[in-house]
């Protein structure tokens, strides 16, 4: 992960964004990293479930510290928002999916739907 921080910081440096828009959990974690000390802004968009994610303890706690680094976090639902520590709650804003799902007509008794296709892994679910 060290290459990785390292990797993003030399792209800041030569790029010099104003703000930077990170994208899932570990990215978020290594984008924190990256920017703490240079000026540039940081959105982070957390696209999981944080209480359905298998992380070890130190993990968790680096996304604590880290998520402060934030000037703000985005969710998709207001669910979501109880898993954060009080410290960020003020940065977080939720952006719901902008397209309804659809009107499907189901036969009596299909109790089958399909909410979402993503990574087919417990935390989107």
């Amino acid at each position: 992960m060290a290459g990785r921080v390292a990797a993003l910081r030399r792209v800041l440096a030569a790029r010099r964004p104003q703000v930077l828009v990170s994208f899932l959990t570990k990215n978020n974690l290594i984008a924190a990293l990256a920017t703490t000390g240079t000026g540039i802004r940081l959105v982070c968009s957390e696209r999981n479930n944080p209480e359905r994610q298998a992380a070890h303890p130190l993990w968790n706690l680096l996304l604590r510290l880290l998520y402060r680094r934030a000037d703000a976090i985005v969710c998709q639902t207001d669910a979501v928002r109880r898993c954060f520590p009080a410290s960020v709650r003020g940065k977080l804003v939720t952006i719901a999916n902008p397209v309804p799902p659809p009107d499907v007509p189901r036969a009596a008794g299909d109790t089958r739907r399909l909410c979402a296709v993503g990574r087919l892994t417990p935390e989107g679910l």
